[in-house]
């Protein structure tokens, strides 16, 4: 499975173009956490996601371990650490990251 996180709504927007193949195709079991105006984003195409208020880095971790993805693929922000704690604790566990700038 892969973890796909976003928070802003342009990074939502580089990501779109891989989820929209994968859900035609059903080639990928992904699921997408997200924050801010990413949601936004989400809601206007129709693409089911958990929204995220606040989330700690115990919280990503816990959620890690039960997910447990083979992939993390993020946006990046300046300025917002909301992808960076998904980052950080997947090296923690070994997990790949890939991160669209």
């Amino acid at each position: 499975m892969i973890l796909i996180v976003t928070g802003q709504y342009a990074g939502a927007q580089y990501i779109y173009p891989l989820i929209k193949k994968w859900s035609v195709n059903k080639t990928t079991k992904w699921n997408i956490v997200a924050k801010g105006a990413s949601c936004k984003f989400w809601d206007k195409v129709n693409i089911k996601y958990t929204k995220i208020v606040n989330i700690s880095s115990q919280e990503v971790s816990e959620y890690l371990e039960l997910m447990r993805p083979n992939l993390i693929i993020t946006s990046t922000s300046l300025n917002y650490n909301f992808e960076a704690l998904y980052i950080n604790e997947g090296k923690k566990k070994k997990i790949p990251t890939a991160s669209f700038i």
